[in-house]
């Protein structure tokens, strides 16, 4: 490539960081044990922590896909076990929720019923959300049994294990080898036992709440949680063999099931001017985007307003122009129609070498020198390292008189704040 404007790029798929989302786990790690447990490779560099049992949990490759589901297609996949031995149950952490509403929501493939409890037993729960601090006080416990029908099986929320509390079961059977998106909401009520919770099995993904499939709330004396800041995948001899992704977790259904899904954000220097591009694959309530500008990486300012699609499931490509070609980082601030607001990932723009172009060469009585960013002073050079001709320039480009030059070679020096580029010239 001629140009040679270095900067530094994030091009990955990437979500919009959001002050309302806790979580977003993707099994993006090596493949292999996912603990210490015993151990073993502890591939997610201790992002989830052991709780107990022997057979491990595994990071195996694939993953799992949901239409218009943000954290679809990404990175591996968890495997849990249909075994009648120990097995591992581990957690990993988030910041504490203490009031309101907590989301969460993850893929699903179950693999296997055989070793499902009865369909007419309470069953067991594979996910659940426990306590900052715990390590065994579950809540809102994701829990599986056999179906009415031979392989199949039901799916059931648990708030929480204690008083006369009970599964509540959606009437639903659902098959294994189909990947589902389980969605759920824990609700903190002032009182004690009275806590409530809500469960959703492939929600349309449309910007609103949807009805849930199951509600489920405290019954009889229980130690309410004091917070939330755990989610805990469990294993034992009543649970699946599956697969779960995507797991997602956030104060509010759009922070954890529906935020908008950035596919791209690039930034090239072009023809003097910073260029900054987007695209979207999924927007719910999106009201648009502004671009913030920093000459540090840590103070942003705003410097324009790219409109949203406002709800779209297809992808969408952004784009916007700083007139301003100097080094910068660039952010973007997506806000929604009721003021929510997440910022994307930083892009660092560098400008560390220009391309220039001189006109024409060989030349006579004036040389043009035009750069891809802005020059301050070019100087020609002869072969005894003595200047001949020097200009100071303000611009992209400036034309030096060279009709004093004798004929020969010649070395042509441009530089600008970044950089100095030295270019062989000859005059005839």
């Amino acid at each position: 490539m001629n140009k040679k404007i270095l900067f530094s790029l994030l091009t990955s798929v990437f979500y919009l960081t959001s002050y309302g989302q806790l979580l977003d786990e993707n099994f993006n790690y090596p493949l292999g044990q996912l603990t210490t447990n015993n151990s073993g490779a502890n591939v997610s560099a201790g992002a989830w922590t052991f709780i107990g049992g022997a057979l491990p949990l595994n990071v195996v490759a694939g993953n799992l896909t949901y239409p218009n589901y943000a954290s679809s297609n990404i990175g591996n996949r968890l495997a849990t076990r249909d075994t009648s031995a120990a097995a591992e149950d581990a957690y990993t952490s988030f910041t504490p929720v203490t009031s309101g509403s907590i989301y969460f929501s993850f893929l699903l493939n179950v693999v296997d019923t055989a070793r499902l409890l009865d369909n007419a037993l309470a069953g067991d729960y594979m996910i659940a959300l426990l306590p900052s601090t715990s390590t065994t006080n579950y809540t809102n416990r994701i829990t599986f049994r056999k179906g009415s029908v031979g392989n199949t099986f039901n799916i059931g929320l648990r708030i929480t294990s204690t008083g006369s509390t009970v599964v509540v079961w959606s009437p639903n059977n659902y098959s294994p080898g189909v990947t589902y998106l389980i969605a759920s909401q824990f609700v903190f009520i002032t009182g004690p036992a009275n806590d409530s919770a809500y469960l959703w099995i492939n929600p349309v993904l449309n910007g609103t709440i949807p009805t849930p499939d199951v509600a489920a709330v405290q019954l009889g004396p229980s130690t309410d949680p004091i917070d939330i800041g755990r989610i805990a995948v469990r294993q034992s001899g009543g649970t699946p063999e599956s697969f779960i992704d995507g797991i997602r977790v956030g104060t509010t259904w759009a922070n954890s099931v529906l935020p908008v899904k950035l596919l791209s954000f690039t930034a090239q220097m072009k023809s003097g001017r910073n260029e900054l591009f987007w695209a979207t694959s999924n927007e719910v309530n999106n009201y648009g985007f502004e671009i913030q500008k920093s000459s540090d990486g840590d103070n942003f300012e705003t410097i324009g307003f790219v409109k949203g699609a406002g709800n779209s499931s297809q992808i969408m490509n952004y784009s916007f122009v700083d007139e301003n070609n100097t080094s910068a980082y660039y952010r973007l601030k997506q806000i929604d129609f009721d003021g929510e607001f997440e910022y994307s990932k930083i892009v660092a723009l560098n400008q560390t070498e220009i391309d220039i172009a001189l006109t024409p060469n060989p030349f006579s009585n004036s040389l043009v020198v035009s750069g891809s960013g802005n020059i301050n002073s070019i100087e020609i050079i002869d072969g005894t390292g003595k200047t001949c001709a020097y200009q100071e320039v303000n611009g992209m480009q400036s034309t030096i008189n060279t009709e004093s030059l004798n004929s020969g070679v010649y070395l042509i020096r441009v530089s600008n704040d970044y950089t100095t580029v030295t270019k062989r010239i000859i005059k005839y």
